[in-house]
Order: structure tokens, then C-alpha cells, then sequence
């Protein structure tokens, strides 16, 4: 008898749709969608400390109640327990007895994983914030975080082109201005005392997340480390001051730029140069966004061989400025309320005045000159800093001090050398970018 003629095939077919038939899809409620995506925005804008708009989110009370010193401890004791953020997760919205919304959004750090939790005053979409706080989830959170799809599945996957077993890599500890500083020395696996390769000690200033820069699930500047490594070329990373020692970030302490940055890369630089496995007479400094305003003091101050910059937008550190606060949606209102520059940069950045005033005295251009090394410029045209003005104000920056420049334009590649997609970056930090610095590094030439 043929399979579909047999009564308990029906049958069971029969049961299987009308199970199907009682199952019904949960409606997608807009409101709570749209919560859902604020919360997930003001938890990161407070990780960022981008304070001025974390607090336009909130209600009178929460901002009388949670002052910037709250918010700070709030910070100190995640960063302290958790290590560096590595993924900021989904939100998940749910409506409570009383009618508010609480939000929640898992973080991801190196040692733990917290919640952070997100009420809105009530289900509308100008509702505003009314509570905040973050704790630690536990075990049992994360998995069903992980099963809910608001954080990744465990992985760790290196970028296609990188064979893992021809990459060595290990922590450092790094001695920073402030404290010891996590640090990742990656290595071609032939590399040793009789075979020695060029170093990159990549500086990538204050607004980085981690030592692997962790972008979403993207791990950038881990990325280009281990695709220099697979072009004979080692590598130390290290994770920023601001973020291994929040409480000091803004403080009196940190009111230079040696603080803040050039004194924990020179530390790096030093500590690579020793390395028996490294060439200290051919070790290049890389800046990368915010650190290429920096990357030449420390290419100056350490006798680096080689000087690169990712992704420095303008020459001037003003426009610079004045464009991420643009791209962050803070400049306009700011403005209109009469608030200069530099303290509109110290409200959403939480450095302190006198950091961006040293860094708009800066002149890159006669910095790198007086480092007298070979230049390269890497530029990316998806970069939301980015105006194709900017290598013109290059040129005529370092021709004017006496400088000649390698440039070379990443075309559709955002800031962190990922190709543009049409469903956005790509996961990975572009192999070309990663043989292309391999091969000035060594050569102090771009390819053709």
C-alpha cells in the first residue's frame, strides 16, 4: 500500500497540522521594537561616557539621582570585575506589572558577562529613562542569552586568511602610566633569536575598546595583528589606560597626552624591541583613528623605524573633532547651547580641558617631520570622518614640512578596513590592508 493511503500516515499528518493550526505567531509590538533599540543605544552611549546624550534619555529624577560621579562607579566596578567590554548584546524588552519597560541588554567583557538593565517610564516611543543599573548575569542568563540569539555563540574564529598554526600569540603585562595594562604579542610562528622580523606596536588612542579593538563582533586591530604575523611581521597590542583604569579617566591625573597615551606605547615599543625574536632597528609605529594624532610623538620619542597612519581623517585636530561630534549627533544641539569646543569635547568625551587643548596645539604634519622615518598614509573612504579633501590637506601639510608620504585609499571600506557589503562591513578587516602594511613595514614601500 502505497505510504500516503495508510490510515495512521493520515492520521498523523492530520495531528501534525492541527498543532500547527493552534500555534500562533506572537505579534511584533513596534513600541516595544523601538524601546528595545533606545535602551541598547543608551547603555552603550554611557559605556562610551558620551554623557551629554546618555542624559537626554533620561527623566528629570534619574538625573538629579544618578550625577556623573554615580555613573562613574557604576563603570569603575564593571570595567574592574568584568576587564574590557567585548560584545555588546541584543535587547530584549518586556513590559512590567506597573506598566514600565525594562530593557536588557547583556555585556560581554573579558572575565564576565553583566546585564544591563534599561525602565522606561511607560510603552510610548518618547518615553524616557527612569532607572539604570548594571549587574552581574549569571550563568544560566548567558546561555539563554546565547539561545535567544542576544549574544553570539562562543567563537573565536580567526580571519580566513590567517592559519592559526602559523600564528603565536600571548599576554604581556604591559607597565602603564597608571598601572600595570593587558597586552597581546603576536609572533610568526618562525620567528626567534636567529630569525628576527620587523614589529608594529599599534597606538590607538583612548576611544578603543580593548586590546583586539572590538568592534561588534569584529575584532579589528586583532585581525591586523595576526594578518602581519602571517606576513613575517610581529605585533603588540595593548588595551588603553581609560579602559583598564576607568576612575582616572578625566582626572586630574590624565592631563597630558603623555598619560593618556604615549608614555603606555612607548612602554609597548620598548617591550617589543627586546623580544628576542624581534628587530628593534625595524620597528613601525601604527596609528590608528584617534591615535594618528599621537602616533608621531611616540615614533619621535622611541627612535621607531617606520610610521603609519589608519584612518587620521583631517590634518587638523579641530576638524577632526568637530566631524566625530558631528557623526555623534552632539555638535548641533551643543551649539545651541552656547557651549565652546573644548568643554562640549570634555562633556561627551570625559577627558579633561586640558588634553584637547594639547592636541589642537598638535602639528602633525612638523611632528612627523621631525621623526624623520619613512611615512605612509591609509585612508578609507567609508570612514564617517572622511572628506576626499583630506589627502589634499595631507599633501600639502607634509609638503610643507618637508615630508614625502606613501597614500594609498581603501575604496568602499569603513574605518576599520572592512569592505562594504550591501548588508553592511564585512566581519574581517580586509587581507589586502593587512599585506599592504606588512609590506611597508618591511620595504617602506605600498604595492602598485
Amino acid at each position: 500500500m502505497p505510504l500516503l493511503c495508510r490510515p495512521r500516515v493520515w492520521c498523523a499528518l492530520l495531528a501534525c497540522l492541527a498543532c500547527l493550526a493552534s500555534l500562533r505567531a506572537e505579534p511584533v509590538d513596534p513600541d516595544l521594537l523601538d524601546l528595545e533599540a533606545r535602551g541598547r543605544n543608551f547603555v552603550q552611549l554611557v559605556l562610551r561616557k558620551e554623557l551629554l546624550r546618555a542624559r537626554a534619555e533620561m527623566s528629570d529624577r534619574l538625573r538629579v539621582a544618578l550625577s556623573d560621579e554615580a555613573l562613574g562607579r557604576i563603570l569603575w566596578d564593571f570595567h574592574t570585575a568584568g576587564g574590557p567590554l567585548r560584545e555588546v548584546g541584543g535587547a530584549k524588552a518586556s513590559v512590567l506589572p506597573d506598566g514600565r519597560v525594562n530593557v536588557l541588554v547583556p555585556l560581554h567583557a573579558a572575565r564576565r558577562t553583566a546585564l544591563a538593565e534599561v525602565v522606561f517610564e511607560r510603552k510610548a516611543p518618547l518615553a524616557k529613562v527612569v532607572a539604570f543599573q548594571l549587574n552581574q548575569a549569571s550563568a544560566a542568563d548567558v546561555a539563554l542569552f546565547r539561545e535567544q540569539g542576544l549574544l553570539p555563540r562562543e567563537d573565536n574564529d580567526p580571519p580566513p586568511y590567517v592559519e592559526s598554526a602559523l600564528v603565536v600569540e600571548r599576554p604581556v603585562a604591559l607597565p602603564g602610566s597608571l598601572g600595570p595594562l593587558e597586552a597581546l604579542l603576536t609572533l610568526p610562528a618562525v620567528a626567534g633569536p636567529t630569525v628576527r622580523v620587523p614589529g608594529v606596536v599599534f597606538v590607538c588612542g583612548p576611544d578603543a575598546a580593548d586590546a583586539d579593538g572590538t568592534v561588534g563582533r569584529s575584532r579589528v586591530v586583532r585581525d591586523v595583528a595576526h594578518g602581519l604575523a602571517m606576513n613575517g611581521v610581529a605585533a603588540i597590542r595593548f588595551t588603553p589606560a581609560t579602559v583598564a583604569w576607568p576612575d582616572a579617566f578625566g582626572a586630574e591625573k590624565l592631563t597630558s597626552l603623555n598619560d593618556l597615551v604615549v608614555i603606555d606605547a612607548m612602554a609597548a615599543t620598548a617591550l617589543l624591541a627586546a623580544h628576542p625574536a624581534v628587530d628593534p632597528a625595524r620597528v613601525a609605529i601604527v596609528g590608528w583613528g584617534f591615535g594618528a594624532y599621537v602616533a608621531p610623538d611616540v615614533a619621535r620619542a622611541t627612535g621607531a623605524g617606520t610610521l603609519v597612519l589608519m584612518a587620521p581623517a583631517h590634518p587638523t585636530f579641530d576638524t577632526w573633532l568637530q566631524r566625530r561630534l558631528t557623526d555623534d549627533g552632539v555638535e548641533g544641539a551643543a551649539n545651541l547651547a552656547g557651549l565652546p569646543l573644548i568643554a562640549l569635547a570634555e562633556k561627551h568625551f570625559g577627558l579633561v580641558g586640558p588634553l584637547w587643548m594639547e592636541l589642537r596645539r598638535q602639528n602633525v604634519a612638523k611632528d612627523i617631520a621631525a621623526a624623520g622615518i619613512p611615512f605612509a598614509l591609509l585612508f578609507a573612504d567609508a570612514d564617517p570622518l572622511y572628506d576626499p579633501a583630506d589627502e589634499q590637506a595631507w599633501a600639502d601639510a607634509v609638503r610643507a614640512a618637508g615630508v614625502r608620504a606613501a597614500v594609498r585609499t581603501y575604496e568602499r571600506h569603513d574605518q576599520w578596513f572592512r569592505a562594504m557589503q550591501p548588508g553592511g562591513p564585512d566581519r574581517y578587516v580586509a587581507e589586502r590592508l593587512t599585506d599592504d602594511l606588512a609590506l611597508f613595514v618591511q620595504r617602506h614601500r605600498l604595492p602598485e
